[in-house]
């Protein structure tokens, strides 16, 4: 008997050594298995499966995560399917995978989540966004993308924002649309505002005459303000369908999910271009994620990767921070000396040899538990941002951007000069421009966190400076998004559009100077008479007191006058020795008083500034279009067909004076105004 003891648990012992073998080999080899299901031919799918395996490559190629145990992912396709997908889930349980990554859409997760419970294997979902799946009814579910529950917040905040009381939903109907119009009516609700017309899409193909008969009955209700959640096909077939139907035109508001900002992201920009026409002005939201250098950098790797014919999407991101997550976790996992081992599940042994399915064959993973902790606990910065997880299993510091879809670049507007070229000029044979003002404009566009697209659009007829205050004009009436320029910010222009300053300028008066005679009567130049009279008065009031005050104390008031007298005189020596300049133009003044002619820059604010605001007549100023118009004018005088000052800006009068014109400058600081661009 005992020998037979001894056999049966050494038989024993050693089936249990050899299933932990079993079990470790592939550990032991250096490998861990973790698995990816989602919808490989669809919007986020195609996307995903790049961005995953890239972020497998980094993982493996980093020395400090894993410690040299190599990261493998086995991608399986669930074909947008809760059937397909709960298979593919089932077969992940007959293997030695610790994770899986997704499921992409949330019908499916609602399916196959019920397994990852009682198997104890962590399913991490970049794209499923059902705000009822819940951490408590699905403990080893944990999302790592944004939750329906915070867009459909960003939704109702627009809707209040504007002010409109009742929303009309057109909703794809299944878990993902319902749950998340659930989530929208509860915000609205909140806002005192409400759904009042809810328009569900059978789940599947549907047909175009299906998609109009449920859009007139959208168009006879009393709201205008519709709000599309969908997957891609179902929108853009909505949006083609409202297009032709004119539900497109003014009067109505359309506000789109992060469905269409994904799937316009990740298509071409010939296709993008394309959708886009049907939904000129549609309100679309996206999930933010911060811009960085990482995040830069790995857009730049995606653009050599894909040639430009696939987007980067922020679910591709996601999915990208999701295998970090993962790695992580793993190796926080094996560093608290975590062993991956699996074991049968009891309740299915008695399935064995009962049915064709093996379910039998299914295995728990024993280290899911510390496995789904460490997940949890895991804190890193990717290419989203900051990712940790709240009490609720959420991420945290959820944001939506807002953005308005309209297909064609932002059209601005460039002055053409023919002068002063260092501020704009465009560039021969094209529509590109270069100087100062394109470099700000260039360089504050790239500091901007998202793409703008915009082309620039040439104003003036190449042959003189078109008018500024016309050219800004433009865009009250529509035809440009903005303008962009040495521009002066003034006052009849204020109202035409919204502006941002680059630098401050002053507008400045020039004229010829001439040399003065150093005569012996040149101190008495600067007085008028008035002024002779009062400083003899006060000469001769202050002498007498200080005499007086000083005579019987001082030996300095105590000679004979001649000597006093010698101080006086000595005062005058500078002006009867230094030669001095001397202009006629005191300031705006002594132009406005005058008869003269007086230049100004041809498209500048001077012409109504020096004709409306300070009332000079307009016979009297002469357009001039460049510096060496502005050198002949005042060379010449107002005697010989010429002018006697050139008012201009301050940065114009400055780039004169630095050419070789041989021209004296007197300056007279007129008014300080702003240069700048203009939308």
């Amino acid at each position: 008997m005992g020998v037979f003891l001894i056999l049966l648990l050494w038989l024993l012992s050693f089936g249990v050594l050899f299933e932990w073998v079993e079990c470790q080999c592939f550990f032991k080899a250096g490998v861990v298995n973790i698995g990816a299901i989602f919808t490989l031919d669809s919007t986020i799918g195609r996307v995903a499966k790049i961005a995953i395996e890239e972020a497998v490559k980094d993982v493996n190629s980093n020395s400090s995560v894993l410690q040299g145990i190599k990261l493998n992912v086995d991608i399986k396709n669930s074909n947008c399917s809760g059937f397909l997908g709960l298979v593919e889930a089932l077969r992940y349980m007959e293997t030695d995978v610790v994770a899986v990554i997704g499921p992409q859409s949330s019908v499916v997760a609602h399916t196959i989540l019920h397994v990852a419970n009682e198997l104890k294997t962590p399913f991490l979902s970049f794209a499923a966004t059902d705000p009822t799946l819940s951490s408590l009814q699905f403990p080893y579910f944990i999302r790592t993308t944004q939750s329906d529950l915070h867009q459909m917040t960003a939704v109702a905040d627009i809707v209040e924002h504007y002010g409109w009381k009742e929303v009309i939903v057109i909703f794809l109907d299944d878990d993902y649309g319902r749950n998340g119009l659930s989530a929208l009516d509860d915000a609205l609700a909140a806002r005192r505002c409400r759904v009042s017309y809810k328009a569900g899409i059978p789940p599947g193909d549907l047909s175009r005459s299906e998609i109009m008969d449920i859009l007139v009955k959208v168009a006879l209700t009393e709201s205008r303000v519709i709000v599309l959640h969908a997957y891609p096909a179902a929108g853009f077939t909505v949006f083609s369908v409202a297009h032709y139907l004119g539900m497109m035109d003014d009067g109505y508001v359309w506000i789109a999910t992060d469905w269409l900002s994904s799937a316009l992201d990740s298509a071409s920009p010939q296709r993008a271009q394309t959708l886009t026409e049907t939904m000129q002005g549609v309100l679309v939201l996206r999930q933010h994620t911060p811009d960085s250098e990482r995040k830069r950098a790995f857009m730049a790797r995606w653009n050599n990767l894909t040639g430009g014919s696939l987007g980067l999407s922020t679910y591709g991101l996601y999915a990208y921070d999701t295998v970090w997550l993962t790695a992580h976790a793993i190796d926080s996992f094996l560093s608290q000396g975590g062993v991956i081992s699996f074991s049968n599940d009891s309740r299915l042994n008695s399935l064995e040899g009962k049915s064709q399915l093996h379910l039998e064959a299914l295995v728990i993973f024993d280290g899911g538990p510390l496995l789904l902790k460490n997940i949890l606990q895991t804190e890193f910065v990717g290419l989203t941002g900051p990712v940790k997880f709240n009490s609720d299993k959420s991420l945290t510091l959820p944001a939506y951007e807002i953005i308005n879809i309209i297909g064609t670049a932002t059209e601005i507007g460039v002055p053409r000069r023919v002068s002063y070229r260092e501020f704009v000029s465009q560039v021969a044979g094209t529509n590109n421009f270069k100087g100062f003002c394109i470099d700000v404009f260039t360089a504050a566009v790239n500091l901007l966190p998202y793409a703008v697209p915009y082309q620039f659009v040439p104003y003036g007829n190449g042959r003189e400076n078109p008018s500024y205050t016309e050219l800004v004009n433009l865009i009250t009436t529509g035809i440009f998004d903005g303008v962009v320029g040495d521009i002066a910010i003034v006052t009849n222009r204020k109202n035409c559009g919204l502006y941002t300053a680059i630098c401050r300028i002053r507008t400045c008066g020039g004229g010829p100077v001439r040399k003065l005679n150093t005569g012996a009567w040149a101190f008495l130049r600067p007085f008028s008479r008035q002024m002779w009279g009062v400083t003899a008065a006060f000469f001769i009031f202050i002498g007498i007191v200080v005499w007086i005050l000083e005579h019987r104390i001082n030996d300095e008031f105590r000679g004979p006058p001649k000597k006093q007298l010698i101080t006086i005189l000595c005062e005058f020596d500078l002006n009867l020795t230094v030669q001095q300049l001397y202009s006629p133009i005191k300031g705006i003044e002594t132009l406005k008083d005058g008869d003269d002619p007086i230049g100004y820059q041809v498209g500048s604010f001077a012409e109504h500034y020096l004709s409306e605001g300070i009332g000079i007549s307009k016979s009297r100023l002469k357009a001039l279009g460049s510096p060496e118009e502005y050198a002949a004018a005042l060379r010449k005088g107002p005697e010989n067909g010429g002018v006697a000052a050139v008012v201009d800006e301050r940065p114009y009068i400055e780039l004169f004076l630095g050419k070789p014109m041989q021209i004296q400058d007197y300056w007279s600081r007129i008014h300080e105004k702003w240069l700048g661009f203009c939308e």
